[in-house]
C-alpha cells in the first residue's frame, strides 16, 4: 500500500511556527522592566540581547522555509502570464491611442468648420455658412459604442529640468508631483503654469465589458 503524498499547508506550518513562539511577546515586557545600574546588570542586558538576536534570526530563517516556495510558485505563475499580459497591454494602448487620436482629429475638423461658418455668416454667405455648420455637425456627431468614452485631460508632454529648477543644479523637479497636478487640472480649466513644463489636452479612452 503506497500512501499519497501530502503537501504541508503553509498556513498550518505558520500556524504551527507562531505557537511554539508565544513566549517572545513576553520578551518586550523584559526589555521594557531591564534597568543597568551596574556593570552585571549591564553584562545580564547583554546576554538578553544576544538572546533576542538568536531568536530572531532563527524565526527569520523559518519563516523564510514558509515562504519561500511561495515566493518562487508566484514569480512561476508572473512569468507564465507575463509575455501574455504584456501583449495585450500593448494591444490596449494602441487600440486607445487611435481612439483618441481620432476623436482629436474630428473636435479639430469640428473647431475649424465651425470657425469658418461664422466667418461665412459674417460675410453674409448664409448658404455657405449653413453648408460649413453641416461639416461641423457631421464631424461632433460622431458615434461612440457602447461602455467607450473619452475623458479629456491634461498630461505632462516634456519637462525641462534645468528650466524647471531655474538653474539650481542641486534641485530635482519633482516629476511625479508635477504630473499629479497637471492630472487633477478639470479639462474645462487651465493647468498651473510651471517653467520648463509642457503639457497638453488629450483623450483618455475607457472601455467597459
Amino acid at each position: 500500500m503506497t500512501l499519497a503524498r501530502r503537501t504541508p499547508d503553509p498556513q498550518a506550518l505558520a500556524k504551527a511556527e507562531v505557537a511554539q513562539r508565544a513566549h517572545i511577546p513576553v520578551a518586550v515586557q523584559e526589555a521594557k522592566r531591564l534597568v543597568i545600574a551596574t556593570q552585571e546588570d549591564y553584562d545580564d542586558a547583554r546576554d538578553f540581547l544576544v538572546e533576542v538576536k538568536t531568536e530572531l534570526r532563527d524565526l527569520e530563517a523559518q519563516r523564510k522555509t514558509i515562504t519561500g516556495p511561495l515566493d518562487q510558485a508566484k514569480k512561476a505563475c508572473d512569468a507564465l502570464f507575463a509575455p501574455y499580459r504584456a501583449a495585450l497591454s500593448q494591444a490596449e494602448g494602441l487600440l486607445k491611442t487611435k481612439m483618441a487620436a481620432f476623436d482629436a482629429e474630428q473636435r479639430a475638423l469640428h473647431a475649424e468648420a465651425w470657425a469658418q461658418a461664422e466667418e461665412l455668416d459674417a460675410a453674409g454667405d448664409v448658404a455657405g455658412s449653413v453648408q460649413a455648420v453641416a461639416v461641423a455637425n457631421n464631424h461632433a456627431a460622431i458615434r461612440r459604442p457602447v461602455g467607450s468614452s473619452i475623458r479629456q485631460q491634461w498630461v505632462v508632454v516634456s519637462i525641462d529640468a534645468a528650466a524647471v529648477t531655474g538653474g539650481r543644479a542641486w534641485c530635482m523637479p519633482d516629476e511625479r508631483a508635477i504630473r499629479q497636478a497637471v492630472a487633477a487640472t478639470p479639462a474645462a480649466l487651465t493647468p498651473p503654469e510651471i517653467p520648463g513644463v509642457v503639457v497638453e489636452l488629450q483623450g483618455k479612452v475607457s472601455q467597459r465589458i
